[in-house]
């Protein structure tokens, strides 16, 4: 499955469950930073890099 995040860039996600009636991208923190993945949290945000290039950030819920 593929994660395609507002600045176009493409996160493949892998062992990932899909939910078709959820309407928002819910993505585990743990399993992005065991990938290799940044995650920074503040202000209600998150931003998700790899190898300090910014993927993509979104609103936490």
């Amino acid at each position: 499955m593929q994660l395609i995040m507002k600045t176009g860039h493409c996160i493949k996600l892998y062992d990932t469950l899909y939910v078709p009636k959820i309407t928002r991208n819910l993505v585990s923190v743990s399993k992005l930073d065991n990938d290799g993945f940044e995650i920074l949290h503040g202000h209600g945000k998150v931003t998700i890099s790899l190898k300090s290039q910014v993927l993509g950030c979104g609103a936490n819920v």
